[in-house]
């Protein structure tokens, strides 16, 4: 276990810092956060937590791929985030859930928000929503509901094409 020292009455309490060195030629090292594999139990568990506050905005988790810089073909592009479950031999594979917290009594709830990157040449990243494909069974179903309400009008929900200056383009 691994813990830094709680604050004084005034203070915060320390920082942890783990993180590979950096080089001038070649790769930097990797760091890997896993549990063992279980024989006749469940595989551990990663957590990552933030702990709670009482003033300000509440922490956050950042998860963050590398840039690449550079302007040579060696170059290719920025690190990639792949978020994925696993599978199970003999049954489904797990579920991912995306979700932000319920509002307090006065606020909002949280939103969630898919962006692609913009580009000074060329296309900007595609948002693609795919099921998977079945056999012996149906294809996933892609669902979206807007919640209920008790005030004012009810949620929208807005699909809408782009826009473009190109002469001879559609939008």
């Amino acid at each position: 276990v691994l813990v830094t020292a709680n604050a004084g009455e005034l203070g915060t309490s320390g920082s942890m810092l783990f993180r590979s060195g950096t080089t001038s030629a070649g790769n930097s090292g990797k760091f890997d956060l896993a549990t063992g594999t279980a024989v006749d139990g469940t595989g551990g568990r990663v957590m990552l937590y933030v702990g709670d506050g009482s003033c300000g905005v509440g922490g956050e988790v950042l998860i963050q791929a590398g840039n690449m810089y550079g302007t040579s073909t060696d170059a290719f592009s920025g690190g990639s985030l792949l978020l994925r479950t696993r599978l199970a031999t003999a049954s489904s594979s797990g579920t991912m859930t995306l979700h932000s917290a319920n509002a307090g009594i006065l606020g909002v709830s949280g939103a969630l928000n898919f962006f692609t990157g913009t580009t000074s040449a060329g296309n900007s990243g595609a948002l693609n929503i795919f099921t998977g494909t079945a056999s012996k069974g149906h294809a996933g179903l892609i669902d979206m509901y807007v919640g209920s309400g008790d005030s004012g009008s009810a949620g929208d929900i807005s699909l809408s094409g782009g826009l473009t200056t190109f002469k001879t383009g559609s939008g």
